[in-house]
């Protein structure tokens, strides 16, 4: 990351701690059924010359699980810090790292909208034409197949730091930039030990694998009221 990157990404988080007030809140979902569906779902795909990720499933369920939100999307106005702008828009900004080892937030637009299947040849298109440019490139384009448009204009981001960090941690800290009020951040799935039900209803201990997710809000914007049925529709989405 050269000097001038590094200088705008401190003056951004700067002013996002100065004025935002952020709000953090754990939870750590079993994903166990989820993981399951994934790793067949992943060979069905291939047959059909697409590849599926974790990333891209959860993905698909926090999209969908956004529009539990009463309020929807809120965004702020940059220049009216206390200002904010309602959308129904549910579009992700992804952060992604460009072969020149620079990051920017790719944007997947009305993700929720999309079938798991193509979001996952959405995601592949991208990343293959990632790793044919440089962010330079793709800042300098007004249009084109990834451009600057294409570039930080979602309502919300989605992290997966789970994807580069295998490591068990719990992500707390992730910075929201305006206009955006809500961040989403994976961590790394951990096998832990859990109860399990049967189809009859019985009870056993067993191995589970669970997944810590922040949620990161603008209390501004949103109260843990507003939160909580995303995170019940998240966890009724996670036993498909």
């Amino acid at each position: 990351m050269t000097n001038t990157q590094r200088r705008e990404v401190a003056e951004r988080t700067l002013l996002s701690w100065q004025n935002i007030p952020h709000v953090s809140f754990l939870y750590e979902a079993d994903v166990t059924e989820l993981w399951d569906y994934y790793k067949e779902k992943k060979e069905e795909l291939i047959r059909d010359g697409i590849r599926l990720t974790w990333n891209t499933v959860f993905m698909k369920l926090v999209a969908k699980a956004m529009e539990a939100i009463p309020l929807r999307i809120v965004t702020s106005k940059p220049d009216e810090p206390f200002s904010f702008i309602e959308t129904t828009a549910i579009d992700i900004d992804i952060p992604t790292i460009f072969p020149d080892g620079k990051m920017l937030p790719v944007t997947i637009r009305h993700a929720n909208e999309k079938s798991l299947d193509e979001l996952a040849a959405e995601l592949q298109n991208i990343s293959q034409m990632v790793s044919h440019t440089d962010t330079e490139t793709v800042l300098s384009r007004s249009e084109g197949p990834l451009s600057r448009k294409d570039i930080a204009e979602g309502t919300f981001t989605f992290s997966n730091l789970g994807s580069i960090c295998k490591v068990s941690f719990q992500p707390l800290l992730i910075d929201i930039i305006t206009p955006q009020a809500i961040a989403v951040a994976l961590g790394s799935i951990q096998e832990k030990p859990g109860i399990c039900i049967d189809a009859e209803g019985h009870k056993s201990i067993g191995i589970r694998k669970i997944l810590p997710i922040s949620i990161i809000f603008d209390h501004r914007a949103y109260d843990f009221g507003d939160v909580v049925p995303f995170l019940n529709a998240l966890d009724e989405k996670s036993c498909p």
